[in-house]
């Protein structure tokens, strides 16, 4: 399989753990964490579409895990504009250039970087239908070019105020369903080939042990350090 060497085996076993265990504890970053090692290893599209696939079986796992706190009621509205988001997101991907691509996801990384760090807490947001539309239309166009759904629709999900444990589980089951359609999508496209599915089941191991471990650590925070 192209690009598959023992530099390349490990190095994406060390990217699933990490992304797993980011994501297993905090709720979101997989994609922020993988996708700028994972771009160094394949094309820009395939990392896209090995994101997805590993992704899902990371929120597989999570959703299992927390599946008593799940309530679906407050996921299918920004799941249903997730959706849509994504188709558009994916043509995107498609359709422009990798250079351009780039200089997008670097930007979008600094974006979201400033936002965390300086405008989060500044930032009222209502937990309402029209803004789980919209902020599950954005997630799902950024997870259609990228798969980084995650900063817009956490944002949505904190302004709740959920408990801990359904803010998550309700969390992780958004990202399962809109990242399952993220991988039709891929396999639509043809982005999925024999190397696609070679790291892909490579990264399984390390996304297993990574998610087992962060929602260890998830358990432990105190929920005030969480928000």
């Amino acid at each position: 399989m192209e690009h598959v060497t023992l530099g390349n085996v490990l190095a994406m076993l060390l990217i699933a753990l990490g992304a797993g265990f980011v994501q297993s504890s905090i709720g979101f970053g997989f994609a922020i964490v993988a996708l700028p090692f994972l771009v160094m290893i394949m094309p820009m599209q395939q990392s896209v579409a090995v994101l997805s696939i590993l992704a899902t079986c990371c929120y597989i796992q999570n959703v299992y895990k927390l599946r008593e706190h799940i309530d679906i009621s407050i996921v299918y509205i920004p799941l249903i504009a997730s959706l849509v988001g994504r188709v558009i997101g994916m043509q995107f991907l498609m359709g422009a250039k990798a250079e351009y691509i780039k200089i997008l996801l670097g930007f979008s990384f600094i974006v979201i970087a400033i936002y965390f760090a300086f405008y989060k807490s500044k930032v009222k947001i209502k937990y309402n239908v029209k803004n789980g539309l919209i902020f599950g239309f954005i997630s799902g166009l950024f997870g259609g070019m990228f798969n980084i759904s995650g900063p817009p629709i956490v944002l949505y999900y904190m302004a709740g105020n959920l408990p801990k444990e359904k803010y998550m589980a309700n969390l992780q089951t958004y990202f399962l369903f809109s990242t399952s359609f993220s991988v039709l999508l891929h396999i639509f496209y043809r982005n999925v080939v024999l190397s696609t599915l070679g790291f892909s089941a490579i990264g399984v191991l390390g996304v297993a042990v990574g998610s087992y471990i962060g929602l260890k650590l998830f358990h432990k925070i105190n929920v005030d350090v969480f928000k």
